[in-house]
C-alpha cells in the first residue's frame, strides 16, 4: 500500500489542477512537494476521486498561458520558496533558458529581487539565532550578508536538520570537508574530524544578525533556540549535569547571561572559573533535557549522544518526555 496522502498533499494537488499543468508536471511537483515516488496512475485516481478531473479541464484556447509566465507563481517559486531556475524548468517541463528569460526580461524578478525581497520565517529567525551563539556566523564581508553553519561528521543529520529548515534560501546542498585539509592549527598534530558546511545565499534580511550584539541576540531567545544553542556548544555531563560552553567577552555579557536565563527561562547558571562555562544542577539539567526534546526531533545524533546515551540520560532520570 502507498503512503497515505495528506490534506496538505491533497490541496496542493487541486492547487497544480487549477493550473490546468500537464500530467508530467504534475507528478514532478507532488513528488518534489512531498518527498513520494506516487505514479501518474496513482495521482490520477486520486484528483478523480478528488473530483479534479472534472472541476478543472483546460480551455481550448490558443492563447492559453504557460504557469511561468504568471507572475504570481514564478514570485512564489522563485522568491518564496528559493528554487533556482533549474528546478523550476524542472516542474514546468521547459528549459532553464525559457525561466530565465521570462524572469528577467518579463517578469523582472533575478537574483537581485530576491536578494532585496527574501523574508525570513519564525523557525528561520529563531534558527540563526540560537546558531549564532553556537555553530553558526554571518559572513563578515560588508556586502555578503550569508549564513554559515558547519558540523562535525558525527552530527552530520543534526546540520542537515538545520539545511532542511533554511533550504529554500540555499542555492546547494552542503558540502563534506576534509578535516585535516581545513584545520587551522598550525605546526600541531590535528586530530580535526571531517565536516559538513553549508550556507545560504546573500540576502538583505540577514544584515540585521551582523549588527546585533550578544547581549542582543541573548535577549532574543526563545526555546528552540536555546535549545539550538545548548545542542551546539552545551553538554550534559555522566552526573546529569548540563554545561555550556559561552565565550562572551567581558563581566557584563556574562551577567547578562545569567539573568536572561533566570528571568526567562527559569535556569540558573553558574559560571565556572575559567569564565567560559557555566554549570546547571540537577533540576535545571531536567529542564534543559525537556525543553530540548520539545523542539528537537529525538532521531537526530546529537539527541541520542548528548541526551539518550545511557550513562547520561538514566543519570537525568530517563522518563523526561
Amino acid at each position: 500500500m502507498g503512503k497515505r496522502w495528506t490534506k496538505e498533499e491533497e490541496e496542493y494537488l487541486e492547487e497544480l489542477y487549477s493550473q490546468y499543468l500537464p500530467m508530467d508536471q504534475i507528478v514532478n511537483a507532488i513528488n518534489i512537494f512531498s518527498g513520494t515516488s506516487r505514479t501518474p496512475t496513482a495521482i490520477s485516481n486520486k484528483a478523480t476521486k478528488l473530483g479534479l478531473t472534472t472541476k478543472y479541464i483546460k480551455p481550448n484556447n490558443a492563447k492559453f498561458k504557460a504557469i511561468y509566465q504568471d507572475y504570481d507563481w514564478y514570485y512564489n517559486m522563485f522568491i518564496e520558496q528559493g528554487l533556482n531556475h533549474q528546478e523550476m524548468a524542472n516542474i514546468v517541463g521547459c528549459t532553464k533558458r525559457v525561466i530565465e528569460k521570462w524572469g528577467q526580461e518579463k517578469h523582472n524578478i533575478d537574483t537581485y529581487t530576491r536578494m532585496k525581497n527574501k523574508k525570513l520565517s519564525q523557525l528561520q529567525y529563531d534558527l540563526i539565532i540560537g546558531s549564532l551563539l553556537g555553530d553558526g556566523h554571518i559572513d563578515k564581508r560588508k556586502n555578503y550578508p550569508l549564513f554559515i553553519v558547519s558540523h562535525a561528521e558525527n552530527q552530520k543529520d543534526y546540520l542537515y536538520y538545520k539545511y532542511n529548515i533554511m533550504k529554500d534560501l540555499c542555492e546547494m546542498e552542503p558540502t563534506k570537508y576534509n578535516g585535516k585539509q581545513n584545520c587551522m592549527i598550525v605546526n600541531s598534530i590535528c586530530n580535526c574530524q571531517d565536516f559538513y558546511r553549508f550556507n545560504t545565499r546573500t540576502y538583505d534580511i540577514l544584515k540585521q544578525f551582523r549588527e546585533m550584539t550578544k547581549v542582543d541576540i541573548m535577549h532574543k531567545l526563545n526555546q528552540y533556540s536555546l535549545s539550538i544553542w545548548m545542542l551546539d556548544d552545551g553538554h550534559c555531563n555522566t552526573k546529569g549535569y548540563w554545561e555550556l560552553c559561552a565565550p562572551l567577552d567581558t563581566n557584563e555579557e556574562r551577567e547578562e547571561l545569567i539573568c536572561v536565563l533566570q528571568n526567562k527561562f527559569g535556569l540558573t547558571a553558574i559560571e565556572q572559573k575559567d569564565n567560559r562555562y557555566f554549570k546547571f544542577h540537577s533540576e535545571d539539567s531536567l529542564k534543559i533535557t525537556k525543553m530540548i526534546l520539545d523542539n528537537i526531533p529525538h532521531d537526530l545524533d546529537i539527541i541520542k549522544s548528548k541526551i539518550f546515551s545511557k550513562s547520561k540520560y538514566v543519570a537525568l532520570g530517563g522518563d523526561v518526555l
